[in-house]
């Protein structure tokens, strides 16, 4: 038997699938949701789940895991203090957003707050055309002292967004080089790798949500498939999707309980030398649902 599973994990329950693909059946479960760490809910509650219908770990041959945490985190405002990087003159784009008033002719309005204070939206000379010639070369000097800015000011994820960027990336990947070097322990995430598409607004935006909600989303799926349960059940299974992340040891020690809970996993797991192990686990963590 060949078995699908399905966890949707939310602020209050979380849903557990299983789907025998030949037979077409089906179990499923909702259960409280652990609001102070999702990925213990999701493991314990999967793990019970399998032993109470009898699914070994070789009998799995898919895992997808979907969560609200970036949505919550998103509509809370509980993002991860967030600067950001942008052309010359074009840093109160993300509050000038595209004009639009809840109560279009009211002057009082009040409108979100938005993700980036504007002491934290910094601004560097540099500038491409429309046609994406370069109108003014990237200012590096400008750049390394907004980074040390950024950083002296506490940010934990640095978002980068030039205009036009889309037609040539190369000021922004200049700027995250720059702060990868200034900044080596903050996230940085560029537009022209987030939404490479014509509209200003829009690209930014998204920029920096995905800045600002990173740290929470890639901190729960870490958790969730670095439990030593779901290590070991992925690597099985070979469906892990993987990233940068905590040393080898770590891995392999929760991987190693895992054999003590699924003895189908001694074998998969015996059968990586120390060095494939490193080569899997010792920079890389999982950073998306399995596929």
């Amino acid at each position: 038997m060949a078995w699908r599973i399905g966890v949707d994990s939310a602020g209050t329950f979380t849903d557990i699938c299983l789907f025998e693909e030949k037979s077409g059946g089906i179990a499923v479960w909702k259960v409280s949701s652990t609001a102070a760490d999702p990925s213990l809910g999701v493991a314990e509650r999967l793990g019970k789940a399998l032993a109470q219908i009898g699914v070994n770990a070789s009998d799995v041959s898919y895992f997808g895991h979907g969560t609200t945490v970036a949505t919550n985190a998103l509509i809370q405002h509980r993002g991860a203090p967030t600067g950001l990087i942008t052309s010359d003159g074009f840093r109160d784009l993300l509050e000038i957003g595209r004009q639009k008033r809840p109560v279009l002719y009211d002057l009082q309005a009040d409108k979100p707050p938005v993700l980036v204070e504007r002491r934290l939206r910094l601004e560097v000379p540099e500038r491409l055309r429309y046609d994406g010639r370069v109108e003014t070369a990237l200012d590096e000097a400008a750049v390394h002292s907004a980074v040390r800015v950024l950083r002296d000011a506490g940010v934990k994820a640095v978002a980068v967004c030039f205009l036009y960027s889309f037609l040539d990336p190369a000021h922004e990947a200049a700027a995250c080089r720059i702060v990868a070097e200034e900044f080596p322990e903050t996230f940085v995430c560029a537009s022209h790798e987030v939404a490479p598409e014509f509209r200003e607004y829009e690209r930014l935006s998204t920029t920096v949500v995905n800045s600002s909600i990173r740290s929470r989303t890639a901190g729960c799926i870490f958790r969730v498939h670095s439990n030593h349960f779901f290590a070991a059940l992925c690597e099985l299974i070979g469906r892990l999707e993987l990233a940068r992340g905590p040393r080898c040891a770590t891995m392999r020690s929760r991987a190693a309980h895992a054999a003590e809970l699924v003895p189908e996993l001694r074998a998969a797991l015996a059968a990586r030398s120390a060095h494939e192990w490193e080569a899997i686990f010792g920079e890389r963590v999982p950073c998306a649902a399995v596929r």
